[in-house]
């Protein structure tokens, strides 16, 4: 056997396949993660008090406080809509807030202050798994709307 033979080098190690690249995050977390505790308070408490009632609305035909309602839809909207306002309302954005805390604190209060004297009568309300669902949910959905309303008020983020 002849003296110029090289030896036999392994081939190359092929490179580790790569990792698959992070999801890129979607808006809605992006808007989320934005989005401050006492904004986060008023937004679940709004979207819980306006999807409860639809459905209580749609499936029994029971609906609570048309202003509670009517307060968390435009809460809910405000927050969501925020990088879309007008230079008015961006500028009053936490006063607006503010106010729509106070009035469902209020509302909510008067509302579970009825339900409770409501559920001592025999009015025929009773004591419908339905009727406790509204009332929980409303008390609630205004207690954190109430809560982030305080917050923003505060400036807490």
């Amino acid at each position: 056997m002849g003296g110029n033979q090289e030896p036999m080098t392994p081939p190359p190690a092929s490179p580790p396949p790569m990792a698959p690249a992070p999801a890129a995050p979607s808006a809605m977390s992006n808007m989320l993660a934005a989005l401050s505790m006492g904004e986060l308070a008023m937004l679940a408490g709004g979207a819980a008090i306006v999807l409860l009632d639809v459905v209580l609305w749609v499936v029994s035909g029971y609906s609570f406080s048309h202003v509670i309602v009517a307060g968390a839809a435009l809460a809910v909207a405000l927050i969501v809509l925020r990088s879309r306002l007008t230079a008015g309302l961006a500028t009053n954005y936490r006063a607006l807030l503010t106010v729509i805390a106070i009035v469902i604190a209020v509302m909510g209060a008067r509302n579970l202050a009825l339900d409770v004297l409501n559920l001592g009568r025999s009015s025929g309300i009773g004591l419908s798994a339905i009727y406790l669902l509204g009332l929980l949910v409303v008390t609630g959905g205004a207690a954190a709307m109430a809560y982030g309303g305080w917050l923003i008020w505060r400036g807490n983020r």
